[in-house]
């Protein structure tokens, strides 16, 4: 497709008017409508239709618009990346992050960030995952992180690398309680979840037999904790058996002070930290970059 003419349509669709978008292009207005037409033959299908002297946009034309002005504003941002030296990015960027990930994962991948471009600010907002999926989609943050994405169609959706969670218990808790020889056995056990179903644990149970799952949704954990650091913190008390990112409590499993359960069985339980922007929304610059940057730094 011509980019020219996809210009000439999408800045036709921002200002609902021809001659304004002569104006803005500083072309003639039958040079802006030829190109439309031009175009409408190309694709073949019609994008504009006048009613009472006004330019409204078919149903072809609404969605063509939506993945032009990204596709161009993707195409002048990457312009400007080669035109000007990535330290010169500036900005704010606003980012929603659950608070365990911001604890554990990201001062480093900030640090770095910094370094390279030091003129970009940045606000930090912790929630759970519904607070952050909340605030990208009512414009309050520019980028979310999280884990477990509700909403997935609301949001374009950047993946990174999967971490290995386990099922653990502090040495504490398994002396009140014994250690645990079959999967039943954690049917008598305090529950610390992230939800009212167990899901965590569940995923888990589910991975290693199925018939199982059932009796475990019917169980509700404990605890009911927000994030994972939280969780790690009432396991560590001795409240309970929790399923927690194994980075967390690698060097807790290393002293002996927490267990890991049911290693022997060799159950895997992944989970991936989400980066999300809310669909079709466009990104500056620096956010790319910082995506770009978390991608990289997180897998």
């Amino acid at each position: 497709m011509d980019f020219n003419k996809l210009r000439t349509f999408v800045e036709v669709a921002k200002t609902q008017s021809i001659s304004k978008a002569a104006k803005n292009l500083h072309r003639t207005q039958p040079a802006i409508t030829q190109q439309i037409q031009l175009l409408e033959d190309e694709l073949e299908f019609p994008l504009l239709e006048r009613k009472h002297r006004r330019i409204y946009l078919t149903k072809q034309g609404e969605k063509l618009y939506k993945i032009g002005l990204e596709k161009l504003q993707s195409i002048d941002d990457e312009i400007s990346f080669i035109k000007n030296d990535l330290t010169s990015l500036t900005g704010e960027i606003r980012i929603a992050i659950r608070p365990d990930i911001a604890q554990h994962m990201l001062p480093i991948v900030f640090a770095n960030f910094k370094r390279t471009h030091p003129n970009v600010k940045f606000t930090i907002m912790h929630g759970d995952a519904a607070v952050v999926e909340d605030l990208v989609l009512n414009n309050k943050a520019d980028i979310g992180i999280l884990l477990l994405i509700k909403d997935k169609d609301m949001f374009e959706i950047y993946p990174t690398e999967k971490k290995n969670n386990v099922l653990v218990a502090s040495k504490k808790y398994i002396k009140t309680t014994g250690m645990p020889t079959k999967l039943t056995d954690l049917l008598e056990m305090d529950v610390i979840d992230y939800t009212e179903d167990s899901d965590a644990l569940c995923f888990w149970i589910k991975k290693a037999n199925k018939k199982l799952e059932l009796q475990f949704r019917k169980k509700s954990p404990h605890y009911v904790c927000p994030d994972g650091s939280i969780a790690r913190e009432l396991m560590l008390k001795g409240l309970g058996i929790a399923m927690i990112p194994h980075y967390m409590v690698e060097d807790e499993i290393k002293k002996g002070s927490v267990i890991q359960l049911f290693k022997s069985k060799n159950i895997s339980f992944t989970s991936s930290f989400d980066i999300i922007c809310k669909r079709h929304q466009t990104k500056s610059a620096a956010e790319k970059a910082l995506i770009d940057t978390l991608r990289r730094e997180l897998c």
